[in-house]
């Protein structure tokens, strides 16, 4: 397409009468990374001040309880963070494990005062962690840490950037669009 998202002609090729310029994008094939989806592409690509969350912060997964092993009914000290829990502003309502179990799942720990974002279901809603002192926390598989790569930049702050319309609208699409949404941690 030879239109620029103004409807000034880029090229000598013309469009219908009925093409609407408003719906129309030009974009340079150098500046599309990996996916070519129509939803995808629809977004204004030519913002050279956006960067990939990879740039800034190591995106780290979750785990799900293996099989065989459960809840604990007993206080541990060992909590299970889920998705569902991102709304929870007290550890102690968190969902215990046993001390064997979380030594299982203990590179899946999640940092007191990190950022975590839900990649599966409900997608995009991010929380800081703030939990007791006393609990360790393994993240749920359908979540990630985001772990900053530099002290330039505030956990906080990028949390209220992932909250903004652009942001929220690139997570949506760059999501798989499955019976439960998906977004890759890459």
């Amino acid at each position: 397409i030879y239109y620029s998202h103004t409807g000034s002609i880029m090229r000598s090729f013309q469009l219908s009468s009925q093409a609407d310029p408003n719906k129309l994008f030009l974009t340079k094939f150098s500046e599309l990374e990996g996916r070519l989806d129509p939803g995808f592409c629809s977004m204004e690509l030519s913002n050279k001040s956006l960067i990939p969350i990879k740039n800034i912060a190591i995106v780290r997964g979750g785990k799900r309880i293996p099989k065989g092993y459960t809840f604990s009914s007993n206080h541990t000290g060992y909590k299970y963070l889920r998705v569902k829990d991102f709304d929870s502003h007290n550890a102690e309502n968190l969902k215990n494990v046993s001390k064997e179990l979380f030594h299982l799942l203990k590179r899946y720990e999640v940092t007191n005062g990190g950022l975590i974002i839900s990649i599966a279901g409900t997608i995009g809603k991010t929380k800081i962690l703030n939990h007791h002192i006393n609990n360790k926390v393994i993240l749920t598989e359908n979540a990630a840490q985001l772990l900053l790569k530099s002290n330039k930049l505030s956990y906080h702050f990028l949390n209220v950037v992932l909250q903004t319309d652009l942001l929220q609208q690139q997570i949506k699409l760059s999501s798989i669009k499955t019976t439960i949404p998906k977004l890759g941690i890459d």
